[in-house]
């Protein structure tokens, strides 16, 4: 899921999937049936992620790679039509990852061309593996951060699915 929204058409008149997902996030790490947490988000609606739980009860990670914002909107003037908006957060150090990234590559880059001309490519050839291991990172942060958003929107699905709510994709 790059940049792009996933919204759904749902019927939902008591907005039962958000004060659903909100009591999960209010309860226990223990007693959690979907292993989520989340925040108000300040764009609106919920910022969600996935917990991680070890053996004793641990504050849930207060600085995960990415976050799923959940809204619901009415979109027309019946009470039961919302349209249920999906879309990725990334926030603080991660919003930024593809500059850092950019960074880490040019500068290795500069040290590796920099190497090679004083030495010899002979010699200093090794250098240039930084610059890739820069880049294989950003794809692999990518890979696992696409892995968890669309993780996050299946267990949204089963939650409405578990709630009987009707939805739609778009």
């Amino acid at each position: 899921m790059k940049e792009k929204k996933i919204e759904y058409l749902i019927k939902d008149e008591n907005n039962s999937l958000i004060n659903s997902i909100n009591e999960e996030i209010k309860t226990s790490i223990f007693q959690k049936r979907n292993n989520l947490s989340g925040e108000i988000s300040d764009k609106g609606g919920l910022n969600i992620f996935k917990t991680f739980t070890f053996i004793t009860d641990v504050q849930p990670n207060h600085n995960p790679i990415v976050k799923l914002n959940l809204k619901t909107v009415r979109y027309d003037n019946d009470l039961t039509n919302r349209k249920l908006i999906l879309s990725k957060v990334k926030e603080g150090i991660f919003g930024n990852t593809f500059l850092i990234f950019i960074i880490f590559i040019l500068l290795t880059l500069s040290i590796a061309i920099y190497q090679i001309i004083e030495y010899g490519f002979n010699e200093k050839m090794e250098f240039l593996t930084m610059p890739i291991a820069g880049g294989l990172f950003y794809i692999v942060y990518e890979l696992i951060s696409d892995f968890v958003i669309s993780n996050l929107v299946k267990k949204v699905e089963n939650i409405m699915t578990d709630l009987g709510i009707e939805y739609k994709k778009l």
